[in-house]
């Protein structure tokens, strides 16, 4: 299995139009690797401007990647078996004042990753 190819994703969050959008859909193959960064657009005079979010992301099929959660940019998930089609994963924006969810992307919003050659 090849191994320690990461694709590291920019999770775009618009606080504005309240959507996430990845900068990418990589095509991965198994023993590579997947990580995620927050990158916020803040809303003009919100509250939430200055604020620094935390993430939460989810792969909607879990058994295809180890470890199948990540809340931090250190996390790499590693695809364990070979992709076949597209697969996606659901994304949180957490308040870290409240640890709550403020929004939710999945599947064609939250963004997803394609099997690689």
């Amino acid at each position: 299995m090849e191994t320690n190819k990461n694709h590291s994703i920019k999770l775009i969050y618009d606080l504005d139009q309240r959507s996430f959008k990845p900068d990418k859909e990589p095509e991965v193959k198994p023993g590579e690797s997947i990580s995620f960064v927050l990158v916020t657009i803040p809303a003009p005079n919100s509250e939430y401007s200055e604020i620094n979010f935390g993430f939460r992301v989810v792969m909607d099929k879990p058994d295809l990647f180890e470890p199948s959660e990540a809340n931090n940019s250190d996390t790499e998930m590693v695809l364990t078996k070979k992709l076949t089609t597209r697969t996606t994963y659901t994304c949180e924006l957490i308040d870290p004042r409240t640890d709550k969810t403020l929004a939710v992307g999945s599947g064609k919003s939250g963004g997803g990753v394609r099997p690689g050659d």
